[in-house]
């Protein structure tokens, strides 16, 4: 059936077809689904004892789809730079795996490293047009929405029935915060923080399609709404890189209407926004018994909060394991603090995507994850560069734009208080954001200056002048066909 199928709708694949096709292929039906399921962590399936999110077995149909359409020629693989990084960070993982203190946990582990890798490398197999990544974007947009309108209706519910069976699939409990009179909502995943991230990311994205005129306005600010309502009861330090990326695309904004004293303030509106929220997640007024110390400010006792105490910990191990670090998935820091709620608590989390990387696998892997961000970010200011940020007006500076602001606050602002390092969103992201430079955007506004690399320039040159002299030739000689006599081309004349 996949082989018949691959045979049918993946022949518009083939890399001398024009790719403009209004009808997706089936390939490309089965990504669309794959990212629809991003947002649903749960309901899971239940192997053999083991929780499986229903990314997985798309994942699975979807490569084995895209591996017969290769076998078959019909789709030729494409290669992205950004596969060395990606390459120096598998070997990284599995160097971790091998001298782990428990290898057989990580080389289950490992397993899943190659998948979320191969997440990101099929999104830049997979789209390959325009048209395919508005529809990812939309569909990205389409569970979003869900996922935010179950958020909302458990806050709602909260306040209606608390007893309702539906709070214990859809909202948290309250972990370090006190228990109070207000819901904390995980909607359709295990943890508000990936909660508040993925929508994090769906929000930047509504933004980027209400720009581009994909969805009106009507909608676009309800979709807003209902997202802002979901984020805001997550109640998780990732609020702080969300209102980074919205005060940032509020200043670009303002900076492209000229009005630089306002942009200057949303950008500082952003900064400290996500430096409060940071503060709030290392440090507490809140007197906790089980700290091993407390800072004395003013008279004033202030506690560590257990993240701080996370963070600590996996530099202490980090330092005990420096090169390939204490083993893939395993637990990096052993924190106990009793919550408001006077329940005892343990966390073997670090609570930080760098951390974590550097607690289980050492400092290879670290770095290949860091320069891996680096280079997606470097691609992206290079089109920003190429498309002029500043003059927004489609898809050649807002797309770039978009996912620059959604890598920073998802990795870099919300990663210093969160292990997003295994979020499938994430890496779905990161391979939507390689392939804008596939798809031409951010070259269109400079296409006419652009300047010719060393050596093309004469090439260019040369290849322009015949251009135009056959194009004269051939076309006297069609106008004289008309007129029904012999031409006489212009090489002979001369």
């Amino acid at each position: 059936m996949i082989l018949r199928l691959a045979r049918m709708d993946v022949c518009r694949l083939d890399k001398d077809t024009p790719m403009n096709s209004a009808r997706p292929t089936f390939i490309e039906v089965m990504f669309l689904i794959l990212v629809f399921s991003l947002g649903f962590m749960q309901p899971n399936l239940g192997l053999t004892g083991v929780n499986v999110q229903l990314t997985e077995p798309l994942f699975l149909i979807a490569v084995l789809v895209f591996a017969v359409t290769v076998l078959l020629k019909k789709i030729t693989l494409r290669w992205d730079n950004s596969f060395f990084f990606f390459g120096a960070y598998l070997i990284a993982l599995s160097l971790s795996a091998v001298f782990s203190a428990s290898p057989r946990t990580s080389s289950v582990k490992l397993l899943g490293e190659f998948f979320l890798v191969g997440l990101a490398v099929m999104s830049v197999q997979i789209i390959r047009t325009k048209e395919t990544l508005k529809r990812v974007i939309l569909v990205w947009i389409a569970a979003g929405t869900i996922v935010s309108i179950i958020g909302t209706l458990t806050v709602l519910l909260f306040y209606i029935d608390r007893d309702s069976i539906w709070h214990t699939w859809f909202l948290h409990h309250y972990g370090s915060l006190p228990p109070g009179n207000y819901p904390r909502v995980q909607s359709t995943f295990v943890y508000p923080a990936l909660l508040c991230s993925y929508l994090g990311v769906s929000l930047l994205l509504i933004l980027a399609a209400l720009k581009l005129k994909w969805l009106g306005e009507k909608i676009s600010w309800t979709l807003i709404l209902l997202h802002a309502i979901t984020i805001m009861f997550t109640l998780t330090p990732g609020i702080g890189g969300v209102m980074f990326s919205l005060f940032a695309w509020t200043a670009v904004c303002f900076y492209k209407k000229g009005r630089s004293r306002v942009g200057h303030f949303m950008t500082a509106g952003g900064v400290l926004s996500a430096l409060s929220f940071f503060a709030v997640s290392a440090i507490t007024l809140r007197h906790i018994p089980t700290s091993p110390y407390f800072f004395n400010l003013g008279g004033i006792r202030i506690d560590p909060t257990q993240r701080l105490l996370a963070w600590q910990g996996a530099f202490e191990t980090f330092l005990a394991h420096p090169l390939f670090g204490k083993g893939l998935g395993l637990g990096v820091c052993k924190v106990l603090f009793t919550a408001p709620s006077g329940q005892q608590q343990m966390l073997t989390d670090a609570h930080n995507i760098w951390l974590s990387i550097a607690g289980q696998s050492g400092i290879f892997a670290l770095i290949a994850f860091t320069a891996l961000t680096a280079y997606l970010l470097y691609r992206i200011r290079q089109l920003l560069n190429e498309s002029g940020l500043l003059h927004m007006h489609s898809e050649t500076a807002i797309l770039p734009a978009i996912f620059g602001l959604a890598i920073l606050s998802s990795v870099l602002v919300q990663g210093l208080t969160g292990s997003f390092e295994n979020a499938r969103h994430l890496w779905v992201l990161f391979g939507m954001a390689m392939s804008l430079r596939h798809l031409g955007i951010g070259q269109t506004a400079k296409s006419s200056t652009t300047t010719p690399v060393k050596g093309q320039r004469s090439h260019d040159k040369h290849l322009h002048y015949l251009q135009e002299h056959f194009r004269d030739v051939w076309t006297e000689r069609f106008s004289c066909r008309l007129r029904k006599r012999r031409p006489v081309p212009a090489l002979c004349q001369k």
